[in-house]
């Protein structure tokens, strides 16, 4: 299967972050002005073949939960930008990020 596939969100449309099904063709993930508080556990798990995720100018992000971006195996780059209220990561949530390249 040929391309890339992303999931974007953006402009104050998410304020619970969950998928209902494993979603094996997406490989980026970009939030933007989400109004997410929390990155929660295994937040990521039902993109199994995600290779970057990228967290920006997201106002209400306070909080990144233990094992928030856990045992993703084909992520190489994670990126949170512009998140002026994040005050807490834990320091368990990233964990099993065999390839991660640049955080």
């Amino acid at each position: 299967m040929g391309g890339t596939f992303a999931f974007e969100v953006a402009i104050n449309v998410v304020t619970r972050y969950s998928l209902p099904m494993t979603l094996n063709f997406f490989f980026d993930s970009r939030f933007m002005e989400t109004q997410l508080k929390t990155i929660p556990t295994e937040a990521f798990t039902k993109l199994p073949n995600i290779s970057r995720i990228y967290i920006s100018i997201d106002a209400t992000l306070q909080k990144v939960d233990a094992h928030a971006f856990f045992n993703l195996e084909k992520v190489t780059h994670i990126e949170i930008r512009n998140a002026k209220n994040l005050s807490h990561i834990d320091i368990d949530a990233f964990k099993n990020l065999p390839i991660l390249k640049y955080l």
